[in-house]
């Protein structure tokens, strides 16, 4: 790509400074003079854009925004994905979404537009993190949160998160021991009793928990009816050894009196 060019001064006395660009009808031209060569250059940038506007018809505004009418800025993107998020996430993952976002904008320096987003940006963002001191399973959750803003936006990148980020062990779950569960309930009162034996016995989450209503129970056949995922499970607590086995459909669960 050509870009104007400055004219080096020729005399020490009374030096002028021209910059040479294309005008509208294409030809190269030398500027006026400026005075000084920090105004030369600061000036320079807009010379060949504000011709390329006039041949055009346009101000240089009207060109910039017709020049970038379909690229999507990253503050407006991520302003739209957030709101979206405000609709179907809970709160506490939109303001984790907020803040995994307001690092990737601060890691991004000029960048403005969604399409310039690249595996280098993400790399970089990813470096950004590491420099803080963020652990490699920080790191893979933050990138996530890009890729997912990305995503929704049709933006694709050669990034890996198996190849370019660092890898980190899954912690497995470990469940409580039968003598741990035994000293548990003994410390509870009669109320949270019955709501652990809840979780125990239909193996659900906490929300599924929170938000389970009569309705949702079969007593004359000892089932727990779910509408997105399946749980058939036994809990120690009720005598069944049985690992948990989790699928996502609509089904039952099977209710330990």
């Amino acid at each position: 790509m050509w870009c104007p060019q400055l004219r080096p001064p020729q005399t020490d006395v009374g030096v002028k400074f021209h910059v040479r660009y294309r005008d509208a009808s294409g030809k190269f031209v030398w500027s006026q003079p400026y005075d000084t060569l920090e105004s030369a250059r600061k000036e320079a940038a807009g010379l060949e854009l504000n011709a390329k506007a006039v041949s055009l018809g346009l101000t240089v505004k009207e060109y910039e925004d017709s020049k970038n009418a379909h690229r999507t800025l990253i503050k407006i993107a991520i302003e739209k994905f957030l709101a979206d998020a405000r609709k179907t996430k809970k709160l506490k993952t939109v303001t984790g979404y907020v803040h995994n976002l307001k690092q990737f904008e601060d890691s991004i320096g000029k960048i403005r537009f969604l399409d310039e987003v690249s595996k280098k940006t993400l790399c970089d963002f990813r470096d950004f993190l590491a420099g803080k001191g963020y652990e490699a399973r920080t790191q893979h959750n933050r990138l996530m949160t890009v890729l997912s803003l990305l995503k929704k936006n049709k933006i694709k990148t050669d990034f890996s998160l198996t190849a370019d980020l660092p890898e980190f062990e899954e912690e497995p779950a470990v469940p409580y021991q039968s003598a741990e569960l035994k000293k548990l309930f003994e410390a509870m009162d009669a109320e949270e009793t019955v709501r652990y034996k809840f979780f125990l016995g239909t193996a659900c989450r906490e929300q599924e928990v929170m938000y389970a209503a009569w309705q949702d129970i079969d007593f004359a056949r000892g089932l727990r009816a779910r509408s997105h995922d399946s749980i058939h499970a036994r809990s120690q607590i009720f005598g069944n050894d049985d690992e948990v086995s989790r699928h996502h459909e609509s089904g039952h669960v099977d209710r330990q009196d």
